[in-house]
């Protein structure tokens, strides 16, 4: 179960690869997860609480599969950087960047909530909050983000 979860937020990367456009492919991964935030919380949580405690079922997956994923992508994110398509920043980083801000809003909806004063956010707002947060990375990253459709 554990290793579906994490297979499931890996596939919506999907899009970057060295031909990907970088601000189209970083805003679809952005979008993606968001929406997986809002459509599946509680396996975010799930997941979350393994991480909490040491990842004692997770830990040779983290290492292995997950280990290599992210070089995999941090290689196509350098490739990126050298062809001068984005500005210079550390990929991995990066992607840890992409996943806290994304799964936030499912491991800490309640917190969100209650200081928005919601009991819970709409379909619309969780359409806001990805457009905000490619926003803020991908501006971070010297890309303009793709117009919104």
């Amino acid at each position: 179960m554990l290793t579906g979860i994490v297979s499931t937020w890996l596939h919506t990367a999907d899009e970057i690869t060295a031909e990907a456009e970088p601000a189209r492919a970083l805003a679809h991964y952005i979008t993606a997860k968001i929406e997986l935030a809002r459509e599946q919380p509680i396996p975010s949580r799930v997941f979350a609480n393994e991480i909490i405690h040491g990842a004692p079922h997770l830990g040779k997956y983290l290492e292995t599969d997950l280990r290599s994923w992210v070089d995999t992508k941090a290689k196509v994110i350098r490739g990126w950087i050298a062809a001068g398509k984005m500005r210079e920043i550390d990929p991995k980083h990066l992607l840890f960047m992409i996943w806290a801000s994304t799964q936030t809003y499912a491991d800490f909806a309640s917190q969100i909530s209650a200081v928005l004063g919601r009991e819970q956010l709409t379909p619309q707002e969780y359409k806001a909050v990805a457009h905000q947060v490619t926003e803020i990375i991908l501006r971070g990253c010297g890309l303009t983000p793709p117009a919104q459709s």
